[in-house]
């Protein structure tokens, strides 16, 4: 940005500011809304309305939105304007990966009551979730998506000034600005007068009206109001009500003589317990006859008598049975696939961007053999690997989440990019449409001045990792510039356990990663950009290196991909003594140094599921426990084969390892193979790998973007 550009906006900052101090009714703050929730029911604004804080006739700041009609619930559409003296508390939350930004509004009690009264039905609807607690049922929630026509406008501030409109459109840093400190300002000044009015005395204070949530309290908030996270095929994030609480489930008791199953008098109406002791009297009597039928012919035979209680209608409580009638069986609810096991980072740890992850108990039943690990449980282990790292090493590291790829590569066809076709100019465009959006995650910090760029994928239903080694190396330095073509290029480098022999998949991923990063520079780093250098500079794309590791580990089976790009990822910052770096390139060779890789699949299996009991607390892992017996799930199963392993057992090892053991991280002894069937040579990846045919091929070194086999 030039001086001139940047002076025209300091100065239009300014005269927003003074405009909201002096309670201009021309200014217009508005947000643009993808979904509204009132408690955790979904509605709708009137098509083509926004989110507007104005001030009113009444020289008062309030929240103005127009309420569409919702014809199943009965009420109708309205225009709403609330006063921020209406209003406990606001609160905004900044776009974190894919979660969208957010715009959170407390109403209070009045305005509240008073908003049910004007929409029918809209009080029954809100309230019934919560069993009618009005705390929770007066939130606003509005999920905020960019303006159209700038995919980095959060907020549009217009006024008019001598009969002309000014329109500006600013990010959320300005906005979270001009909300804390003008907006906040003058609501302040608003709820001091309203006191003066009303003849009361005493202080005002007013320091958590506005605030801005953190991405933990935002999970909690979620939990909280039962809403639920929804990935849709785009890539998109939306959210939904949670129809079954696991928290909330009622308990069913079977009622035996006035008393239920764990021994509480039962209080029911006389005429329901009545009717049910009749009905175990009746039970009773047909078993009695049925049994002294069978055992007439064995001899004498005297079935006990039970007396019921009394059951006329002049009776006030049952009486006491002379006789215990037949012990029922307790019904015993089953844990829900839904339960929260924990929050990981845990609270209170130094999170700087990493976004906590919420693991449920169906999560974990990823982790069985023949399973497909899902997103929860790698994002899980990303955070874990990135917690566990030096604070030197972290700063040099971005983990990016899953939705990345996704959303870089929405409405783009498979394998455009593979280079057994021509690229199309409009294949191109899509990605550069797409980044945009993804830019925007990481638009606080500098990622090309990162070492690591790490980004996870999942496609297909498989998982696969490319690591961006060194990306400040495809940036020249021209007031330097033979130094600066000296120095170590950047490296995409891909990692795949169905390592193939035709190349298709490699070419057009990375592909997609070296426009992404050409976009990275372009709107970060170029000049007149926020993270530009002092010198001028230029990105230079032919030195970007595409490249794999050679001799990386192969999965033998079609499902145990999850685990092996945990692997490569760990791989990367557990190398021996010090991190893989950029001089390790371009002939890294994986074997080297992790010999035994191909044997780690059972260990990181094994790992992975006793952090997750490590992480959660004891009520956690009962649940854990108690939903595996019920679903016949989960590595406790295995038993004295997972205990006999060397990285689970329990007793610590007399004698010390040598210290190269440790810093592999995996065992050399192979675990037990009888724990899982073997698939045929001819139909698992590596027996493929290591047949004599293929070694052969890859001797005569076929050019890749001949080779006819697909991948």
């Amino acid at each position: 940005m030039s001086d001139s550009t940047q002076m025209e906006a300091n100065a239009a900052i300014n005269e927003i500011k003074k405009r909201t101090r002096k309670l201009d009714q021309s200014l217009q703050m508005r947000f643009c809304a993808d979904q509204f929730f009132i408690g955790n029911h979904c509605t709708k604004l009137a098509s083509g309305k926004s989110i507007i804080i104005s001030q009113n006739s009444k020289n008062r700041i309030c929240l103005r939105f127009f309420m569409a009609a919702d014809p199943l619930v009965g009420y109708t559409g309205r225009d709403f304007g609330i006063a921020f003296n209406q209003i406990d508390h606001i609160s905004l939350k900044d776009e974190q990966q894919e979660n969208p930004a957010v715009l959170i509004c407390t109403l209070n009690l009045s305005s509240y009551t008073k908003m049910c009264k004007l929409q029918t039905g809209l009080k029954d609807v809100v309230e019934k979730p919560f069993l009618y607690n009005k705390s929770l049922a007066r939130n606003l929630t509005f999920i905020l998506k960019p303006w159209n026509d700038d995919p980095d406008t959060f907020v549009k501030i217009s006024y008019n000034d001598e009969h002309r409109e000014y329109v500006h459109s600013y990010d959320y840093d300005v906005a979270k600005s001009l909300m804390f400190k003008e907006v906040q300002a003058v609501w302040e000044q608003s709820l001091k007068e309203q006191l003066q009015r009303r003849h009361q005395t005493g202080r005002v204070y007013l320091t958590s009206q506005l605030s801005e949530m953190t991405p933990r309290e935002w999970v909690q908030f979620l939990a909280d109001q039962k809403l639920s996270k929804i990935v849709c095929h785009n890539g998109s994030i939306q959210y939904a009500r949670v129809e079954d609480n696991p928290h909330g489930r009622k308990h069913t008791a079977v009622a035996t003589n006035g008393f239920d199953h764990r021994g509480t008098r039962v209080l029911n109406s006389f005429g329901k317990a009545h009717a049910s002791l009749a009905t175990q009297e009746k039970s009773y009597a047909k078993k009695r006859k049925l049994t002294e039928q069978s055992l007439k012919a064995h001899g004498d035979f005297t079935f006990p008598q039970v007396s019921f209680p009394n059951t006329q209608q002049g009776s006030c409580l049952p009486s006491t049975p002379t006789a215990a009638l037949p012990p029922t069986r307790p019904v015993v609810e089953k844990i829900p696939p839904d339960t929260q096991l924990f929050t990981f980072p845990p609270s209170g740890s130094c999170t700087t961007g990493m976004d906590p992850v919420v693991l449920l108990v169906k999560d974990i039943k990823t982790l069985d053999r023949k399973e497909f690990l899902n997103d929860s449980v790698m994002a899980f282990m990303l955070n874990y690997i990135a917690f566990m790292l030096s604070s030197e090493l972290m700063k040099s590291v971005h983990m990016c989440n899953t939705f990345l790829f996704v959303n870089l590569t929405r409405l783009l066809p498979p394998l455009c990019f593979s280079k057994r076709r021509p690229i199309e100019p409009e294949h191109i465009k899509i990605v550069k449409d797409n980044c945009p959006r993804v830019l925007r995650w990481t638009r606080k910090f500098d990622v090309l001045a990162k070492d690591y760029i790490i980004i996870p994928i999942n496609e297909d239903l498989h998982w696969l990792v490319i690591a961006v080694i060194n990306p400040s190396g495809a940036i020249v330095d021209m007031s330097n510039e033979e130094a600066s073509r000296a120095a170590p290029k950047c490296y995409i480098v891909f990692f795949d356990p169905l390592s193939g022999l035709d190349p298709s998949k490699k070419n057009h991923m990375c592909h997609c990663i070296k426009i992404y990063l050409a976009q990275l520079y372009e709107n970060t780093k170029a000049p007149g950009m926020k993270f530009a250098s002092k010198n001028p500079t230029i990105y230079d794309e032919e030195r970007v290196v595409v490249t794999r590791a050679e001799n990386t580990p192969i999965q033998d089976n079609f499902y145990d991909c999850g685990l092996y790009v945990l692997h490569f990822i760990e791989g990367l910052f557990c190398y021996p003594n010090r991190p893989v770096n950029v001089n390790d390139f371009p002939n890294f060779d994986w074997s080297k140094f992790f010999p035994e890789a191909n044997k780690m699949c059972d260990l990181m299996r094994d790992k992975v599921y006793n952090l997750i009991l490590q992480q959660a607390d004891k009520p956690a892992r009962s649940r854990l426990a108690k939903f595996e017996r019920e679903n016949k799930c989960g590595l406790s199963r295995e038993g004295a084969l997972r205990k006999a392993r060397r990285h689970s057992a329990v007793n610590e090892r007399r004698t010390k390892r040598h210290r190269d053991y440790y810093a592999r991280h995996y065992s050399l002894s192979p675990p037990h193979r009888n724990v899982m069937n073997d698939d045929p040579t001819f139909m698992n990846p590596r027996g493929l790998a290591e047949m004599p045919i293929t070694r052969l091929v890859r001797r005569l070194r076929i050019p890749e973007d001949n080779f006819p086999i697909a991948y």
